[in-house]
């Protein structure tokens, strides 16, 4: 599935090469997913589950424990699942056109703020009842829904269009929260699909954010003195005026030679002002 988006730009090129091949941020990201997927296998099989405890985000821990650490390491606590499996080809093959389109360091933007967006609402819910939540389910089916957002016409399984492959998904995932009552995992759903759709229309200039700027720079102006007409530019018209009613009563021949010039140097300013 090869596609394009803006003109390739050095932001568009690979974070860096592995024996020839190219290595994309979001490929990388993968790797670091899939390390962390067999560490959190052998903390399990090892019995440390106090070590993923700590890593799991829990409303309760972070806002009276200030476990901060817990807002990004909660993505990486993933167990083998054919779901997580999914999840790495959401981001291998679709995170890496998203990232083609909006750049790498959009990318990871948008990645970074998927990451804390989750942690930030469930601490604010947990202020009214504890949450906890772990896994990175939600944050790539962002991802994918960050590209069905570019190329929505995009047949992917079956000619089927990458649109409506997204609304189909989005519909079981949500019934199957409401079926489980599992209210956590329906609200970060949900935040994070809305989050990367506005992503992506920000990024394309669909919309622009609002400036929460208080207080602007008031433009500065300076005053600027006039200079005053030289003698000889004020005095050109009258002088002219003067010459050429002489000129005409009299004749050329009747100009003195102090004359001459300053008819001659009326006639060159003009000639200059014409050129302007």
């Amino acid at each position: 599935m090869t596609m394009t988006g803006y003109s390739p730009d050095e932001d568009r090129q690979p974070f860096t090469y592995f024996r020839g091949h190219p290595i994309y941020a979001a490929t990388l990201l993968v790797i670091i997913h899939v390390i962390t997927m067999v560490a959190t296998t052998l903390l399990t099989a090892a019995r440390a589950g106090g070590i993923l405890q700590a890593l799991t985000f829990s409303s309760s821990d972070v806002i009276h424990h200030l476990a901060l650490w817990q807002c990004g390491t909660y993505a990486f606590v993933n167990a083998p699942s054919v779901g997580f499996a999914i999840g790495m080809a959401m981001l291998y093959l679709f995170g890496r056109q998203v990232e083609g389109f909006i750049g790498r360091r959009a990318f990871l933007l948008m990645y970074l703020l998927l990451l804390v967006l989750t942690p930030l609402v469930l601490s604010l819910v947990g202020l009214v009842q504890p949450t906890a939540f772990s896994g990175s389910g939600s944050l790539h089916f962002a991802v994918f829904i960050a590209f069905a957002t570019i190329y929505p016409g995009a047949a992917i399984f079956f000619g089927i269009q990458a649109r409506w492959i997204a609304l189909i998904l989005v519909a079981i995932y949500s019934l199957q929260d409401l079926m489980a009552h599992d209210w956590t995992d329906l609200l970060t759903l949900w935040v994070n699909i809305g989050f990367a759709w506005a992503f992506i229309h920000h990024e394309r200039g669909h919309f622009a954010l609002p400036d929460l700027r208080f207080w602007k720079k008031k433009p500065h102006f300076r005053v600027v003195r006039a200079e005053p007409l030289r003698e000889s530019e004020s005095a050109a018209p009258s002088d002219m005026d003067a010459l050429l009613d002489k000129i005409a009563k009299s004749g050329l021949a009747s100009l003195t030679a102090k004359e001459r010039a300053r008819l001659e140097a009326g006639r060159a300013e003009l000639l200059k002002k014409d050129r302007r």
